[in-house]
């Protein structure tokens, strides 16, 4: 049977209350077989007995439990829990699990291709996931060779939308390139979503547009 792909569980914060009682935040990222999407982060509270655990309490940091999101049927897209999973990879530096975890083989990574001066973009144009000399790795890498990454640094999406498993973000940037530059705006991103021959689901491509 397909298995599915754990990004993260990784445990922290741990408080401990005198000899019977322990907290700690449980972070998770996790693709199922289904085409679910688990992201987000638990409190677990472990109680002691004797020296011994007796039990857990697992509880949602979230407004909306993680594991609800996914599981129950129709409540929450999981094309955009999977998109927000990606930005969260993405501002936390982790573009190689995005690489590796989350887009189809030859899904399509398109900045802003065909747009006046995008030749003059170091990271502008079409990208195609694990053909050499066109992969993902390569507008990444030079994102990062491009942008200041200070504490002034913004670009986050602000907006959500899908119809089925397209999703449509709103992002917003304000940030200085390396040669002294200010981009500042808003882009469009729309992301197609498809599940693998495993069920997992994946994007199939992420295309960027100037907004304004």
């Amino acid at each position: 049977a397909p298995k599915g792909v754990t990004i993260e569980f990784s445990p922290s914060d741990f408080k401990q209350y005198g000899e019977s009682k322990l907290e700690n935040t449980v972070t998770i990222k996790h693709l199922t077989p289904e085409g679910k999407v688990i992201f987000g982060t638990e409190t677990h509270t472990w109680t002691f007995k004797d020296g011994k655990w007796s039990a857990i309490t697992v509880s949602p940091n979230d407004p909306v439990d993680m594991h609800a999101a996914a599981f129950v049927e129709g409540k929450h897209n999981q094309a955009i829990i999977l998109c927000q999973m990606c930005w969260s990879l993405f501002g936390q530096g982790r573009t190689d699990e995005i690489i590796k975890h989350c887009n189809l083989e030859n899904a399509v990574f398109d900045l802003m291709s065909g747009e006046e001066g995008i030749d003059k973009v170091p990271y502008g144009g079409k990208y195609i996931n694990g053909v050499e000399g066109k992969g993902f790795e390569i507008p990444f890498k030079k994102m990062q060779e491009s942008w200041v990454f200070d504490k002034d640094f913004v670009f986050k999406p602000t907006e959500f939308t899908a119809m089925a498993n397209v999703v449509t973000m709103t992002a917003e940037i304000d940030c200085m390139t390396v040669g002294g530059k200010k981009i500042k705006g808003t882009e469009t991103h729309t992301a197609v979503c498809e599940r693998d021959a495993n069920g997992i689901l994946k994007t199939k491509s992420w295309t960027i547009t100037n907004g304004k």
